[in-house]
């Protein structure tokens, strides 16, 4: 019997929702989007000092990416693909 996506704790096979699915993809994309935002805010810093800073606190843009930096770590357990 196939049930599509499945997760493994404690050898254990759950069946994966789409809305987890969903959960995550969207995870890693605002995780890409705050890593571009990053980049670009400190290449801006470093070129013009205050041009940024003045305006958006990058603190809050780090802490974010951080958070969720450790909740895809945590939370995304795909398969391993050599198994």
């Amino acid at each position: 019997m196939d049930i599509g996506a499945t997760m493994t704790i404690s050898n254990i096979r759950y069946p994966i929702s789409n809305c987890y699915m969903f959960y995550i993809s969207f995870l890693k994309e605002t995780f890409y989007v705050l890593t571009g935002a990053l980049v670009i805010f400190t290449g801006l810093e470093l070129a013009w000092p205050r041009l940024v800073l003045a305006y958006i606190n990058i603190n809050w843009i780090l802490i974010g990416w951080v958070f969720i930096g450790i909740v895809i770590l945590v939370v995304d357990k795909s398969p391993d693909p050599r198994k």
